[in-house]
């Protein structure tokens, strides 16, 4: 991999590679706020390599006119970061207290064995976004989840029942008996409120470790961002978890 210069000395040039459309483009609301972004920003790198998705937080440490500098948080980045090559799309998201900067940039290079100084293009444009749509609430609540047709299970699967952990606009977690790849397709149903289910298609972003003892082998944790799901539904979405997260009940991080 490329060694690139300390900021201190000959700026990196960056390109503006698209990564992609959005899958919570079409939920977010755009608002009137600074665009800029701010040494000290709270950041979240999120790109995907071979179809595996993953995502590392940090803050802006440098700001150049080309290149921005993150100096990663614990636990630091993550391995498939040692992977990418100069020009890797990621997407760039800035915090703010009630909306987000997101914009696409590239990955230019890292620093240190332990890879806890990263640089990336500084994007050529940020999109101002409401934060309701990456806001997670934790809801236990049962969930059907079969695979779609495209997926790599091949023909429909079987439905299984199992249960969400959290639930946002962007995606959801949940745990099931599943039989899954990375970049599959689900249907999922689940009901909001009594006899009036929500169903959306998805496709499986992460498989993470079930927490504590489990008494089932085949149980697995699944995190899902939502593909498609009709605007009623994605409506009485939103506005289940504003009334969850006037309550509390949300997740942090």
């Amino acid at each position: 991999m490329r060694r690139h210069d300390l900021p201190a000395r000959k700026p990196i040039p960056g390109t503006g590679v698209h990564f992609g459309a959005s899958a919570r483009a079409g939920s977010l609301m755009q608002v009137r706020t600074d665009t800029n972004l701010q040494l000290g920003d709270r950041v979240l790198i999120e790109s995907s390599l071979d179809q595996v998705a993953f995502a590392f937080r940090g803050r802006l440490s440098k700001l150049l006119p080309k290149v921005v500098w993150v100096d990663v948080a614990e636990p630091g980045c993550p391995p498939l970061v040692r992977d990418l090559k100069e020009g890797h799309p990621v997407r760039l998201t800035a915090a703010r207290d009630c909306h987000a900067l997101v914009g696409e940039s590239t990955f230019l290079s890292c620093l240190g064995l332990s890879r806890r100084l990263v640089a990336l293009g500084r994007p050529a444009d940020m999109q101002v976004v409401d934060r309701r749509s990456s806001l997670r609430v934790a809801l236990r609540r049962p969930v059907g989840v079969r695979s779609a047709p495209n997926s790599g299970a091949g023909d429909v699967g079987d439905f299984v029942i199992g249960m969400s952990c959290e639930v946002s606009l962007a995606g959801m977690g949940f745990e099931a008996a599943f039989h899954g790849a990375v970049g599959d397709r689900v249907f999922i149903t689940m009901v909001l409120e009594q006899n009036r289910p929500l169903h959306a298609l998805a496709q499986i972003v992460r498989f993470d470790d079930v927490p504590g003892p489990s008494v089932d082998a085949e149980l697995v944790r699944a995190a899902v961002k939502w593909d498609a799901m009709c605007p009623a539904d994605r409506q009485r979405l939103e506005s289940f978890i504003v009334a969850l997260r006037a309550a509390g009940q949300f997740v942090r991080g």
